[in-house]
């Protein structure tokens, strides 16, 4: 049986799909905003670059306009771009729509430090899992370098979590245009992945191998208080330690968000 591959393996290659030039700049504004946002000390105009695989005059321009909207402000004593009040206070309102407003940061460093793993905060994406927060210890990169990493719903943990929630006729469209669009090696059976849906649903996570033999994750599940969509904490690392454990990693996890929900501690402030 080919199990999904964890969230900290080598992405799956998709045939990407050409974005209208409207789109796509929305797009690019969008994911600036996401790579700005996972670092505190904000970053010079080439780093970003090379992070959003752009040229750098593109990325100028883009900054530019960002700057002038208000969205970012540069600290022209290090040429560095950081995000600006006005978008803290987009993110505070919609911070407060998911679990209750509170700080999902927080919640998965405090996820990773009681398991001891990495941990990532994912919510569905189209036919992807997108990952908007890393936390933990990293042997390749840091967390931030995995925000905004998009991960197919066919085949990692997250993501056929977030499918096992999906009628049959929806999810089998997933994973049938998954595999219309990705290279043969890495499509999925749908009779196993199906199977793979309905145990899911029996013991309430998901367990994936990663396509590198060391890596593994499981997922579950975070509560919310809005239709949103489906938000989920995947905890990954050595694949001989997420099997091992991976009972004891859903129980501390979900105790941790337990425990999390109840703290009025967590709470982002007042919106």
């Amino acid at each position: 049986m080919k199990l999904a591959s964890a969230n900290t393996s080598s992405p799956v290659r998709l045939r990407k799909r050409p974005l209208a030039p409207t789109v796509k700049s929305a797009s690019r504004a969008l994911e600036l905003m996401e790579v700005l946002g996972a670092e505190h000390d904000g970053l010079v105009a080439m780093e970003i670059a090379r992070r959003l695989d752009m040229p750098q005059s593109s990325t100028s321009v883009l900054l530019r306009s960002l700057v002038e909207l208000g969205f970012v402000k540069i600290d022209k004593k290090k040429r560095t771009y950081l995000p600006t009040a006005r978008v803290a206070l987009i993110g505070s309102r919609v911070e407060s729509q998911f679990f209750g407003g509170k700080n999902l940061l927080q919640l998965l460093n405090e996820v990773s430090m009681n398991t001891e793993e990495q941990a990532f905060l994912g919510i569905q994406n189209g036919v992807n899992v997108r990952i908007l927060q890393a936390a933990g210890h990293f042997a390749f990169g840091k967390p931030q370098h995995y925000v905004g990493a998009l991960r197919p719903l066919a085949t990692t943990a997250s993501g056929r979590l977030i499918l096992s929630k999906m009628p049959k006729a929806d999810a089998s469209s997933i994973i049938a245009r998954f595999n219309a669009e990705t290279d043969k090696s890495d499509r999925v059976q749908l009779r196993e992945c199906l199977s793979d849906l309905q145990k899911i649903r029996e013991r309430g996570y998901a367990l994936s191998l990663g396509k590198q033999a060391t890596n593994a994750a499981v997922a579950i599940e975070v509560p919310q208080e809005s239709a949103a969509g489906i938000q989920t904490i995947s905890i990954g690392g050595c694949r001989d330690q997420i099997v091992a454990r991976q009972h004891d990693l859903v129980a501390i996890a979900r105790a941790t968000i337990s425990q999390f929900s109840e703290s009025p501690e967590s709470t982002t402030g007042p919106h």
